[in-house]
């Protein structure tokens, strides 16, 4: 079996605790593994949360899972406001995650920083835990105008490897 689904979601919020519990029941039913299970569905909704928070109000956001050539991919695709500063503080945010020498010292790192702040509401923390919990490459597509694309690969469950 492998895993492929492609979900438009509306912009409304109680949807994502519904698409979490979906996936994480899909993604089992495919690798029987409780960790695939518990990674895809936590990144799926932290993207589709970033995408809903800093993304263009009201406009759909495009969920899909698949698999290439390395494993596993979760992409996010939604719309942004030209003027939106969300899209170049995304980008840093990833290529801050690059610089640190792995994804526990950059959870560790952005933890602390939280705590020395105060403030969880726009500390990047979310792509940071797809990194570090969800054991995840993150890429951002921001190519095409006033749209913004996040890849989120992780390596694929031995037991699919096995399935396949």
């Amino acid at each position: 079996m492998r895993l492929a689904l492609e979900l438009v979601v509306p912009h409304e919020w109680e949807r994502i605790d519904l698409i979490r519990e979906a996936v994480g029941r899909c993604a089992m039913a495919v690798f029987a593994d409780e960790e695939a299970k518990d990674a895809l569905s936590m990144v799926c909704s932290e993207l589709l949360e970033n995408a809903m928070k800093y993304g263009s109000p009201g406009a759909d956001v495009t969920l899909s899972i698949g698999e290439d050539a390395d494993g596993l991919v979760v992409t996010v695709s939604n719309a942004v406001d030209e003027a939106s500063r969300h899209v170049s503080e995304l980008r840093e945010r990833i290529e801050w995650l690059r610089g640190c020498a792995d994804p526990a010292e950059a959870y560790t790192q952005a933890l602390a920083k939280i705590y020395a702040q105060g403030n969880v509401d726009e500390s990047g923390l979310g792509i940071v835990r797809i990194a570090y919990e969800g054991g995840c490459r993150i890429e951002c597509d921001t190519s095409q105008p006033r749209r913004v694309i996040v890849h989120a690969r992780r390596p694929r469950p031995a037991a699919a490897g096995a399935r396949a």
